[in-house]
């Protein structure tokens, strides 16, 4: 942050001053699931006629606020197969408006979306129209604060929350990400890179069990399934390309042994801690036996993307893969990890927990449509 105790009191004040000084320049404003923000991102939502989303967003200040929000659906172009270069994620997105009045939260089901209707007085004053999402949707939910007009502001107004509902009557719950708007510029190209927006999470963490491992307190035959779902912090919605994205997983046990991978996908990646075909490595395995190795503590680190250069956007670790480019993008990424706890009689119960952010790292961007 006249005696001789006085100037030892005179010095540590001074100190204390110029360290809280020194702070202040250095501050940074991270990414939150806790406070409100500018832009809101909800990394998982489904309605696929099995599962459906239960979604909450809420106006925390006393004025009128407007958020232009953009649902995009990441499913493979053919559900049946897993997704990869050869099944590409569909990467539709879906625009709309929400208008809240000061104070005021609203929700709605993915799959039925929200009519305009002022005579429905059991669900408050209407937001705007939300359209409905067909059945097969899996993907995302992004909501930016917006003035009158449309152009971005830095209102710090958004909350919210999704509630996954499904199979039968299990359900899970998580907190939207909120992104802090800072100095923000009226135009479509909003920076995530703690001048304009905070920066993206280059580098997010999460504690787990194996996957598969036995449930310590449900006994034999049971298990604990998880599955994870990222996404990345640069959209461009207004050219429709979708981001690539690369991981380095590292995964530690109770006794600090290590498992390492990778994870790569474009726009999307949803899948179960055991999926070969997305997850290099199985990093995510029990390292021992019986309960000891079967608690992990994982950490997802992003790489580098190409800039200019004639392999834009692509995933990269030097200059020479960027082909006259620069390894030196940054898109980073956002997540939550919903795990299954199942007994010896298949009965369910599902638990869903936001990536815990361990660094960010300027660089990404959205791309907004302008109206």
């Amino acid at each position: 942050m006249r005696t001789n105790k006085r100037v030892r009191a005179g010095r540590i004040l001074g100190a204390v001053a110029l360290a809280v000084v020194m702070t202040a320049g250095v501050a940074r404003a991270d990414v939150t699931t806790e406070r409100p923000g500018s832009i809101l991102m909800l990394p998982k939502i489904v309605a696929d006629g099995t599962r459906d989303t239960l979604i909450e967003v809420s106006n925390t200040s006393n004025t009128l606020v407007t958020a232009h929000c953009y649902y995009v659906n990441g499913a493979p172009a053919n559900p049946a197969l897993p997704p990869g270069p050869t099944n590409p994620p569909l990467w539709q997105e879906l625009d709309f408006f929400l208008f809240l009045t000061r104070q005021q939260p609203t929700q709605w089901l993915a799959s039925e979306g929200r009519d305009v209707n002022p005579l429905d007085e059991d669900t408050g004053f209407d937001p705007g129209l939300i359209p409905p999402l067909t059945s097969g949707f899996d993907g995302e939910l992004l909501c930016v604060q917006v003035d009158g007009s449309g152009f971005p502001v830095a209102g710090n107004a958004l909350t919210g929350a999704a509630t996954l509902l499904g199979p039968d009557a299990d359900s899970s719950k998580y907190n939207a990400i909120a992104v802090l708007g800072l100095d923000v510029d009226e135009d479509q190209t909003l920076n995530l890179d703690d001048v304009e927006y905070s920066a993206c999470p280059s580098t997010v963490a999460f504690t787990h069990f194996a996957q598969g491992t036995e449930d310590p307190f449900l006994g034999s035959g049971s298990e604990v399934v998880s599955r994870l779902s990222l996404v990345p912090c640069t959209h461009d919605f207004e050219n429709q390309v979708p981001a690539q994205v690369g991981l380095s997983v590292f995964s530690y046990d109770e006794f600090e042994d290590a498992l390492s991978g990778n994870i790569n996908f474009t726009c999307r990646f949803d899948a179960d801690l055991d999926d070969p075909l997305q997850i290099s490595g199985n990093p995510f395995a029990p390292t021992g036996g019986m309960v000891f190795g079967t608690w992990k503590y994982s950490r997802l680190v992003a790489s580098n993307v190409c800039t200019g250069g004639l392999n834009p956007g692509a995933v990269c670790s030097s200059d020479r893969q960027c082909n006259m480019g620069s390894c030196n993008g940054v898109v980073g990424v956002v997540g939550i990890l919903e795990s299954a706890h199942v007994d010896d009689s298949s009965n369910a119960a599902r638990s869903a927990q936001n990536l815990h952010v361990l660094a960010t790292t300027p660089g990404a961007q959205i791309e907004t449509v302008l109206p």
